[in-house]
């Protein structure tokens, strides 16, 4: 049968004999022995431990008591003599007890903390007095299985005063059944609690079993606020409207409020704010503003303006230009100009133009006296060209006279020795006629002398004469009338022309 966990149960058995008579029970041990044995599926089928107690009936049954303390299902075994009976074993379903609220517990982020606009929770989980789940439901909404299961619980989420007390309780809280399967047929009993905040501050969150609560005060639960808005961040101060300027510089500035997507304040830095003073005249240059994280969810904001003018002031959450925009940016922003120092400006735009034109008419006596000197420069340069052109054509020409000197001298010296040659020549020739004559003379005494000679030897011998002709041969006479002619050479003489 099914039993609640920590119910007494009992099994009676009827002895026979052997032809299926009635018999008076036997005692336990002695005729026969009952043995218990259970099977729980979420132990993986661990044997367990029950303690059991017989009695006697009066109509002689065998009543044996038990009395499970877990859940799950039992197999009751019956042996009598060592023989296991017929209709055992018998089966038992144990289901959990009643809720016992010293049992229960709450857990889960949702009761550690949350984020504005972020859904947070957390499982209540219903136990027995045993520690047992208290109830085996299905998924779905809990309020359903609650009234069902006759299981009085409530959630109580409200905002925290500041002087401690309660306020508004928090609406929209969600409880759903999620039985945690752990075995065949079975799921342990918890229920989701998810509520979403959507205000900064702190929540007092209380669960209540049975009219008992579950925390002996209320979980204090802090709400921080969610990413920052730039929709929803607030830009204050006199540095968002124009002004009159104050001489030369006039330094504005503002203060940066950042909220989240619930109009709830940061409370935190580290927002990547940028800004930007852009004039509306596009020779005029963009002022920077300076920001300054005060680490507590506001920033500090400056600028110094030095020019008057129009100007757009734009504010923005991450880069200019490409991030998000803050409400009410770009605000418009005009400086009008301070009327002493428009006087004091236009006394010094005068005097800057006196100084122009004074510096300009410098600079022109400057680029003339320059262009003065530099023509100077230039006559200086060409003179010193013309020179040393002229120095170069009077020693080019002295080079040429030089040459020609050189040149005639040779021509004359060469004169002088060719004269000399040719003087030398004549009296070479002159003493080759002088030797020649000479020669010729002497050889014509000698013709002369050799004829005489042969004269007298023909005279003094009779029949042979010689003769010398001029031509320089010697003819010879025989007796016999023949002649003889042969070259005639001189004898030399002592002492004469080698």
């Amino acid at each position: 049968g099914c039993h609640e966990v920590g119910e007494v149960a009992s099994v009676w058995v009827r002895c026979r004999d052997i032809h299926g008579n009635a018999t008076a029970a036997p005692k336990t041990g002695e005729a026969g022995e009952v043995s218990v044995s259970a099977r729980i599926e979420p132990k993986e089928g661990a044997k367990i431990t029950v303690k059991v107690t017989s009695e006697v009936e009066k109509d002689g049954r065998l009543r044996f008591f038990f009395s499970p303390d877990v859940v799950g299902s039992l197999e009751v075994r019956v042996t009598v003599g060592g023989v296991e009976l017929a209709t055992s074993p018998i089966e038992a379903s144990v289901v959990p007890g009643a809720v016992d609220p010293s049992k229960c517990f709450a857990e889960g982020p949702g009761l550690e903390g949350a984020k504005c606009g972020d859904g947070a929770s957390f499982d209540v989980v219903l136990r027995d007095r045993f520690g047992n789940p208290a109830l085996d439901v299905k998924d779905g909404y809990a309020s359903e299985f609650v009234e069902s299961a006759n299981i009085p619980m409530s959630i109580a989420i409200f905002e925290t005063l500041k002087d401690g007390g309660h306020g508004a309780r928090l609406s929209g809280v969600d409880v759903s059944s999620r039985g945690i399967q752990l075995g065949k047929g079975y799921r342990e009993s918890a229920f989701e609690v998810f509520y979403s905040a959507f205000k900064t501050g702190t929540l007092s969150v209380q669960v209540t079993v049975r009219g008992k609560p579950l925390f002996p005060t209320p979980k204090k639960v802090v709400v921080s606020a969610g990413p920052t808005s730039a929709l929803y961040s607030v830009a204050s101060g006199d540095g968002l409207e124009g002004a009159g300027m104050r001489g030369t510089a006039l330094e504005r500035s503002f203060s940066l409020e950042a909220r989240d997507d619930f109009d709830n304040p940061t409370a935190r830095g580290e927002d990547a704010w940028e800004a930007r003073l852009k004039p509306a005249d596009a020779k005029t240059k963009t002022v920077a503003v300076l920001i300054s994280d005060q680490g507590n969810g506001t920033y500090a904001c400056s600028y110094t303006v030095s020019q008057a003018g129009a100007y757009s002031l734009e504010i923005w959450l991450g880069k200019v230009g490409s991030g998000q925009e803050a409400a009410g940016s770009p605000f418009a922003v005009a400086f009008s100009p301070d009327p002493k120092e428009e006087v004091r400006r236009r006394h010094h735009q005068q005097e800057a133009r006196f100084e122009r034109e004074k510096l300009a008419k410098e600079a022109r006596r400057t680029e003339e006296a320059e262009r003065r000197d530099r023509e100077a420069a230039a006559g200086l340069e060409r003179e010193a060209a013309h020179q040393e052109e002229r120095k170069r054509m009077e020693e080019a020409k002295q080079e040429r006279e030089a040459a020609a000197t050189v040149r005639r001298a040779a021509e004359a010296e060469q004169k002088e020795k060719d004269k000399a040659e040719r003087l030398a020549e004549r009296l070479r020739k002159e003493e080759q006629v002088r030797r020649r004559a000479a020669e010729e003379a002497e050889a014509a005494r000698a013709s002369a002398a050799e004829n005489l000679r042969l004269l007298e030897a023909r005279r003094a011998r009779p029949g042979s004469a010689t003769s010398r002709t001029s031509g320089g041969f010697t003819v010879s006479f025989t007796g016999d009338g023949s002649t003889r002619r042969e070259a005639w050479t001189p004898s030399p003489k002592p002492g004469g022309d080698k």
